[in-house]
C-alpha cells in the first residue's frame, strides 16, 4: 500500500490520479466491498414508500438482498431476502406494499414485515421447533432527514453522528423537504469502478464558481 501512502501525501494543487490498479485489482475491490459498502450506510428508500402498513423496498448491495417494510403498527423494519428455510428470496420486486406477510414460494413459509416467521407448514410435528428462532436476520436502519437507509454493520455509528448538522443544512436549503414524494425512480447503470463515478462528480467542471 506504499503507492497509497504516497498518494496521498501529493500537494493537492499538483497531485496525480490514485494508481491505476486500485480501479481493476479485484483483491481491492473485495476489500472495498468488506470495508465500505458492506459497513457503510446505504440508500434503501424515501418515507413516502415505507409510511403505510405493508409497504417495503428491497435493497441490493452485491450478493445480499434487504428488505426494508414498515409493519402494521407504522414502525419500519430491516431484514435479510432470504427465507431460512432453503434459502430462497422472498421477494424480487424492487418495491411493493402486502397484507402484512412475506410467503416463500417454495414451501410456503411466511415472514411478518418485521422479518419474524409466523408460519411454517407443518412445523408442528417437528421437534423442539420455535418460530422465535428461526426469523430473517435483521439489518440495522434509521430514517435520516426523510429517507431511510440500512446498514449491514451492527455496530455502525448512526447517521446524525457521522454527519452532525447535516440536517439542518439540507433544511436550511431545502424549507419544504419533508411534503418531497417518490414521482419516478431510475436506475443508471455505469460499466466503471464505482471510484471513476465518484472522480468524476467531484471533478472541478462540475462546479459553478463565483462569478461565472
Amino acid at each position: 500500500m506504499d503507492d497509497v501512502k504516497n498518494w496521498l501525501d501529493q500537494d493537492p494543487e499538483v497531485a496525480r490520479t490514485l494508481p491505476s490498479k486500485y480501479f481493476y485489482d479485484d483483491a481491492i475491490f473485495e476489500q472495498e466491498k468488506e470495508h465500505i459498502f458492506l459497513k457503510g450506510w446505504q440508500f434503501a428508500g424515501h418515507k413516502s414508500k415505507l409510511s403505510q402498513p405493508g409497504q417495503f423496498v428491497v435493497t441490493e448491495l452485491f450478493e445480499q438482498s434487504v428488505i426494508t417494510a414498515c409493519d402494521n403498527e407504522g414502525k419500519v423494519h430491516a431484514f435479510h431476502n432470504v427465507c431460512q428455510h432453503r434459502g430462497n428470496r422472498l421477494v424480487s420486486e424492487r418495491r411493493g406494499q402486502n397484507n402484512g406477510l412475506f410467503r416463500c414460494s417454495y414451501h410456503s413459509w411466511c415472514y411478518g414485515n418485521d422479518g419474524k416467521l409466523r408460519g411454517a407448514p407443518r412445523s408442528e410435528r417437528m421437534k423442539d421447533f420455535n418460530k422465535e428462532d428461526v426469523g430473517c436476520p435483521a439489518v440495522k436502519v434509521e430514517m435520516f432527514f426523510g429517507f431511510y437507509f440500512i446498514n449491514l454493520d451492527p455496530d455502525a455509528p448512526a447517521m446524525s453522528t457521522l454527519f452532525p448538522g447535516a440536517e439542518e443544512t439540507i433544511r436550511n436549503t431545502y424549507p419544504d423537504f419533508d411534503d418531497l414524494k417518490l414521482i419516478v425512480e431510475q436506475d443508471v447503470i455505469v460499466p466503471a469502478n464505482w471510484k471513476v463515478i465518484m472522480d468524476n462528480s467531484i471533478e472541478g467542471y462540475h462546479f459553478k464558481l463565483s462569478g461565472d
